[in-house]
């Protein structure tokens, strides 16, 4: 990483015809690289600010929660919001992992469903066995990130796009 910030400053100090690479050149590879970078995070904001993707925070409902993801494109890490729902219902399943059992989760989703789990058996299978189905879900909208990873790929931004951005914050 360090490596690619140091070849795109040199980048911008070539195009000054710099004889060598100032902090500023880097700051602008840095910020460069981040703005490249956070392509999906903006997208998704943009979803959510159009309710393309719908946050409810008003109200109440029963087997719904909001949430926090974290989400990782490359090298870059960020948090979306994300509902999670479950489902309650006479049983011997035990805890059903809709995100395992169609394999869309990972190590955090499926650690955090153990946690729960062990809660809900400590709180409630102290001297009896737990026969209830459990149904826990975690409604990121799989397609919208989808569509949005895939909008990313094909439209990496430029340096003119990147320049642009930094004259459009500026003039704020």
């Amino acid at each position: 990483m360090v490596a690619d910030i140091v070849r795109e400053a040199h980048i911008y100090a070539s195009q000054k015809n710099a004889k060598y690479v100032t902090a500023e050149q880097v700051d602008q590879a840095i910020e460069a690289r981040i703005y490249r970078s956070n392509l999906v995070q903006e997208k998704l904001r943009e979803f959510i600010q159009k309710n393309f993707i719908f946050i409810s925070t008003d109200g109440t409902a029963v087997g719904q929660i909001n949430g926090l993801s974290v989400l990782s494109v490359g090298d870059f890490s960020f948090g979306a919001p994300s509902r999670i729902t479950v489902a309650v219902g006479l049983g011997k399943e035990g805890l059903i992992d809709v995100q395992r059992e169609v394999n869309m989760s990972g190590p955090i989703h499926g650690k955090g469903v153990m946690i729960i789990a062990g809660f809900l058996a400590s709180r409630f299978a102290k001297d009896k066995p737990l026969t209830l189905a459990r149904e826990l879900s975690s409604n990121k909208t799989t397609k919208a990130l989808k569509e949005t990873a895939r909008l990313a790929q094909n439209s990496t931004p430029s340096y003119q796009h990147y320049q642009e951005h930094q004259l459009s914050r500026t003039s704020r």
